[in-house]
């Protein structure tokens, strides 16, 4: 089983991720944390596949926290990015700065989307989580 840390500041969207990745029977999700501090410390003690981090937590980014994610634990870092009114080129050149710190894969968040495209979203995301995380929890 790939075991997987969540770290999102808003609990709504933090349940639904959750409910995304637990969705499939080869996933696990180890922790749910909008504390980052809290998150780090579960990385040093457990066996982690994958972080899935959201982008706009309160008094700092995604970018930032891959970061100290990596500084603790050489982990594959999946970026989900909820945002609105950005274009596909502001992606990209996100995509392009998140791969500088680590991150394996930047995912638009389900935000707004209609059902075909969340079902899209989740796909994604489980896949990516798989292709990045090659350690199993037993």
């Amino acid at each position: 089983m790939l075991g997987v840390v969540l770290i999102e500041d808003a609990p709504v969207a933090r349940d639904y991720l959750a409910a995304t990745l637990n969705a499939d029977p080869d996933i696990l999700v180890l922790e749910s944390s909008a504390d980052v501090a809290h998150a780090l410390g579960i990385l040093a003690s457990e066996r982690t596949s994958a972080v899935v981090v959201g982008y706009h937590p309160p008094h700092t980014n995604g970018l930032d926290i891959a970061a100290q994610v990596r500084a603790v634990r050489e982990v594959p870092v999946i970026l989900i990015y909820q945002g609105w009114a950005e274009t596909d080129d502001a992606l990209t050149a996100l995509a392009e700065r998140a791969q500088r710190v680590g991150v394996i894969g930047v995912l638009r968040g389900p935000l707004g989307m209609g059902s075909a495209a969340q079902a899209s979203f989740h796909r994604g995301l489980r896949a990516a989580v798989k292709q990045a995380a090659p350690a199993m929890v037993a």
